[in-house]
């Protein structure tokens, strides 16, 4: 039974401070600190009074339901998951908004909320003028958990998230200043509970470092370091396509055959631009077959590689932020006028062929 923090979340949903909870029911501000610390209960002839108060029932006060709803959150989390999965974001949104009328006050849900309203953001990013709406709710929602929430790991999801929503409406000093608040890379829990971890579990847990290593330079490397110069970014992409072929020494990409489908495409672009048309064609030939081992991955499987053999490639863990598949982001960058000039290449003819075939 954990009455006082229901106590100090019902008070906070009813924006009132202890002090005025403390005069409706005739008590000191000192016994309700005391209540929602846990360190005394209200008497129990309180309890009807306080939970009419807040319009809930004594049931609901002293958590007898609170399995129930811990399942009911658990449910509505894993339907918004599924949408996740598909890329199907305002679905997610109306799944999480619908369980939030439902448990207003549960910081979890109100997480994912943010998550999904950032996603739907970035898939919608080229036409940002018409996204402030988005950035002002995540900017809303983000601010009122920070106030209210004290558990540490939603309050840096978050913190991450209210970060980039500042970015994007022009917030640089807000932006920088949350920023400040976070961890250092060599900070954060997946560090230290490598070094605290024993045998097996500590294997693992640096086996997901190394993994998260791996994905943050390939994220950074193909955002941050391309520019207009071609022979640079020609240069970024292969050295990516070589760190990656490096730790997949048996050649199980799983999900990383969609950074390599990504690369090749962009290579192919670049060389397009060069119009050097074999390299056009070979990069291309390669990002559709990754697109097609990306595809294939239809269940949980552990990798072989020697520097992730203790962990999982699983496609129900991956979360879209679009319907947007494989197919569409070749055949949208084939659509550029820079490979007008190679259209009635037979082998370009038979790569857009193969392309067609994929989901």
């Amino acid at each position: 039974m954990n009455i006082g923090k229901t106590i100090k979340e019902l008070r906070i949903k009813n924006e009132m401070t202890q002090n005025e909870l403390a005069n409706m029911l005739g008590v000191s501000m000192q016994a309700v600190s005391r209540w929602e610390t846990n360190i005394t209960f209200p008497d129990i002839t309180l309890l009807p009074i306080i939970a009419n108060l807040f319009h809930v029932t004594t049931d609901e006060l002293l958590g007898v339901n609170s399995f129930k709803q811990d399942e009911c959150i658990k449910q509505i989390i894993n339907e918004s998951k599924e949408f996740a999965r598909i890329g199907d974001t305002l679905k997610r949104i109306e799944v999480l908004k619908k369980g939030l009328k439902d448990y207003p006050n549960n910081y979890i849900l109100l997480e994912n909320l943010i998550s999904a309203l950032s996603s739907f953001y970035y898939a919608n990013y080229d036409e940002k003028t018409s996204q402030n709406d988005v950035l002002r709710e995540i900017i809303e929602l983000s601010e009122k958990l920070l106030k209210e929430c004290n558990d540490n790991m939603i309050r840096n999801r978050v913190l991450q998230q209210l970060c980039y929503a500042y970015r994007e409406i022009g917030k640089k000093d807000k932006a920088i200043e949350v920023a400040t608040q976070m961890a250092s890379l060599f900070e954060c829990k997946e560090v230290l509970m490598s070094d605290l971890l024993d045998g097996e579990e500590k294997i693992i847990q640096a086996q997901h470092i190394i993994e998260g290593a791996l994905s943050l330079i390939l994220i950074e490397s193909q955002h941050k370091l391309i520019n207009d110069n071609l022979d640079y970014n020609i240069k970024i992409y292969e050295r990516m396509n070589q760190i990656i072929y490096a730790v997949f020494e048996n050649k199980e990409y799983g999900f990383y055959n969609l950074f390599l489908m990504n690369n090749y495409l962009e290579l192919a672009y670049n060389y397009a631009i060069l119009q050097d048309i074999e390299n056009v064609i070979t990069s291309l030939t390669i990002a559709v077959d990754h697109a097609s081992a990306y595809q294939d991955r239809t269940s949980k499987k552990k990798y072989t590689n020697v520097l992730f053999n203790m962990i999982d490639d699983d496609p129900k863990n991956i979360i879209k932020n679009t319907k947007i598949t494989e197919k569409t982001v070749i055949m949208n960058k084939l659509n550029k006028e820079e490979f007008a000039f190679i259209k009635n290449d037979i082998r370009f003819k038979e790569i857009l062929e193969k392309v067609k075939e994929l989901c």
